[in-house]
C-alpha cells in the first residue's frame, strides 16, 4: 500500500479494510491492463491512464499521492535498507522467513512439467503464497507509523489469505496424488503459522 499521512491515524479497522480492498482492486487492475500493454512504447503511461479513468482505483482524497505512487513507493528505500539491516532475530521476522521458505518449497515442487489442470491450480497456489507472504510481512513487521487499527485489519486479512492458501493446497492434494504428502506437510506448517498470527493479533492494542 502507499504511504500514509496523519489523517490515516484516525481511521478505524473498517475504514482500513475498505482501503485494503481498494488497494487489491488497484493491483488487479494494474495487472489486467499490463497484459494488453506489455512491451508497448510508454506502457506505464498507458496503464496509469486506463486506471485513472476508473474512480474506484484512484486514491482517496485523504491520501494525496498519485496513482503511480501507489505502485512505486518504497521500492528504493527497501533495497537501500536491506543492505544495512542486521540479521533478523525476532519471532515475527522468523515467521516471515519461514513462510518465505515454504513459498520457495512450493515453487520448487511445481517447477517441473505438470498436467494441464494441475499446472493452473499450482500457479494459482503460487500466487496465493506470494500474497500471503506480503500480507504477513506487513502485519508482523509494520511501518513505524502504522496504527493499531491498520495492524488488526492486516492481521485478519493475513489469516484469511492463509486459509485460502490451505484450501488451494487441499484441492490440489485431492486431485493429484503425487503432491498429497508434500501438500499435507505444507498445510501442517501453515497451521503452525496460523497459531502464531492469531497469538500476535491478540497482542495488538
Amino acid at each position: 500500500m502507499g504511504k500514509f499521512n496523519n489523517r490515516h491515524q484516525h481511521w478505524n479497522e473498517f475504514q482500513w479494510e475498505e482501503e485494503i480492498r481498494r488497494d487489491e482492486r488497484r493491483i488487479s487492475g494494474y495487472f489486467r491492463e499490463l497484459a494488453g500493454c506489455l512491451d508497448l512504447p510508454d506502457e506505464e503511461e498507458l496503464i496509469f491512464g486506463q486506471l485513472s479513468s476508473q474512480p474506484d482505483l484512484v486514491p482517496l482524497a485523504e491520501n494525496p499521492e498519485s496513482l503511480r505512487d501507489c505502485f512505486n513507493s518504497g521500492d528504493d528505500e527497501d533495497e537501500e535498507g536491506f543492505e544495512h539491516n542486521s540479521p533478523r532475530r525476532t519471532v515475527a521476522s522468523s515467521t516471515v522467513d519461514e513462510l518465505d521458505m515454504l513459498c520457495s518449497e512450493w515453487n520448487i515442487l511445481t517447477s517441473g512439467v505438470l498436467p494441464g489442470q494441475i499446472r493452473y491450480m499450482a500457479l494459482g497456489c503460487s500466487c496465493a503464497f506470494g500474497k500471503l507472504l506480503a500480507r504477513t510481512a506487513d502485519f508482523l513487521e509494520p511501518g513505524e507509523n502504522s496504527s493499531a487499527a491498520l495492524i488488526v485489519s492486516l492481521g485478519k486479512r493475513a489469516l484469511r489469505d492463509l486459509n485460502e492458501t490451505v484450501e488451494l493446497l487441499a484441492d490440489i492434494a485431492a486431485v493429484y496424488p503425487d503432491f498429497r504428502e508434500r501438500c499435507s506437510w505444507l498445510i501442517s506448517r501453515l497451521g503452525e503459522i496460523r497459531e502464531r498470527l492469531i497469538s500476535h493479533l491478540g497482542t495488538v492494542n
